[in-house]
């Protein structure tokens, strides 16, 4: 008899999340388990109807809350109280042997944790601050154990977890498993980065929701300094992706006649951007784990990113790319300028960080890891 799943993702358009959720059910899939989605209708976009109705999956759509409803304190304990009460008929229905909830919003979905089912809480984030601690610690301690787990994509978002929860003596139910991403593109990487591009300009990659905590204003002060050093002729500074900033970028960079710097706005077709580019760079204040920075690995691009989070897991630096202080303006140009002047290190670090990603991120690892922690539920 197949194995339930209840499935309740959160994700927007594109993005860590996305990516995430279409690995998992393809990765369901594989196993022959039988998967529930529970979507919001703004999630229900054409690539995801096609990819549920390829695998034969069923999904309902969650209730929406009303407006006033949102007005209403504590927000948590209400969106707790909401989501369990409107989440018991489906399960009731569905009977899961397994609840999945894959969120980047530390709290979202957890009342969960009270139903009967294995629970396991997969989160892409880490918690920052300490509001609605008392009850998320309260949910935790009461349920957290070998049949309900948190699981997360990072040594450092497992750090953070027990430390801002307090989860010290729940630690061994936290698992780590990192991201991976799968090769969409049949095609031998390694003698592709040997070939070298025929682009004139050498192309710094960034890909990410325009927001805050992905740090687009000191990336342009970076691109400024990079592009005065070695002249903005020879190097093109490219922002893939949207967000509330996009409109304060655009008018930064036009201020400082930045002609060489593009935003491009959301693009569908990811893995071809990252093909075309020399350098992948990501100065992010917070990520807990970076998945473009290892489709970069993967597709044999040498990486520039941030001290923070978890990426010091995925590049291993001086050998596929450069870790460097986020306080350190000068440095991430200075390590760029390096790469932008020097393509045999580019090639010699891009083939570095494709076999890192063969040997510590790829699909069948993160499979078998999967594997595991499912059977230990």
């Amino acid at each position: 008899m197949a194995i339930k799943i209840l499935l309740i993702p959160e994700f927007s358009s594109y993005g860590g999340t996305y990516t995430y959720f279409k690995d998992l059910i393809n990765f369901y899939y594989s196993l022959k388990y039988e998967v529930v989605v529970l979507l919001n209708e703004e999630q229900l976009n054409q690539e995801v109807i096609e990819l549920i109705s390829k695998l034969d999956y069923k999904f309902f759509i969650l209730p929406k809350r009303k407006k006033n409803y949102e007005k209403l304190r504590p927000k948590f304990l209400f969106n707790s109280l909401f989501n369990f009460v409107n989440l018991i008929p489906f399960y009731c229905k569905i009977k899961p042997d397994i609840i999945v909830v894959s969120t980047g919003t530390p709290g979202n979905f957890l009342s969960l944790i009270f139903l009967p089912s294995k629970f396991l809480y997969v989160l892409h984030t880490y918690p920052i601050k300490s509001k609605h601690l008392f009850f998320i610690k309260l949910f935790l301690r009461l349920n957290l154990g070998k049949r309900k787990r948190i699981l997360t994509v990072s040594e450092f978002s497992k750090k953070e977890i027990v430390k801002i929860w307090g989860l010290s003596k729940k630690e061994k139910y936290i698992n780590v498993i990192y991201n991976t991403t799968i090769n969409n593109k049949k095609s031998d990487f390694l003698s592709k980065i040997q070939e070298g591009n025929s682009y004139e300009k050498v192309k710094i990659l960034t890909v990410g929701h325009l927001r805050w905590y992905k740090n687009p204003i000191l990336w342009i002060k970076v691109a400024e300094i990079v592009s005065k050093s070695i002249g903005g002729e020879n190097v093109e500074f490219i922002w893939s992706g949207d967000g509330e900033l996009m409109k304060e970028c655009q008018e930064i960079v036009k201020d400082k006649n930045l002609e060489n710097v593009i935003f491009t706005g959301y693009q569908k077709d990811i893995e071809s951007i990252i093909r075309s580019c020399d350098i992948y760079f990501q100065p992010s204040i917070i990520e807990s784990f970076g998945i473009c920075v290892l489709d970069a690995m993967r597709l044999g691009k040498p990486c520039v990113v941030s001290d923070r989070g978890g990426l010091p897991e995925i590049v291993k630096n001086n050998e596929t790319g450069f870790i460097v202080d986020l306080n350190n303006i000068k440095e991430m140009a200075e390590k760029i300028i390096v790469l932008a002047k020097d393509k045999n290190l580019r090639l010699k670090m891009g083939q570095a960080g494709t076999k890192r990603f063969e040997n510590n991120f790829s699909f069948k690892i993160w499979k078998e890891k999967m594997i595991r922690l499912l059977n230990s539920l």
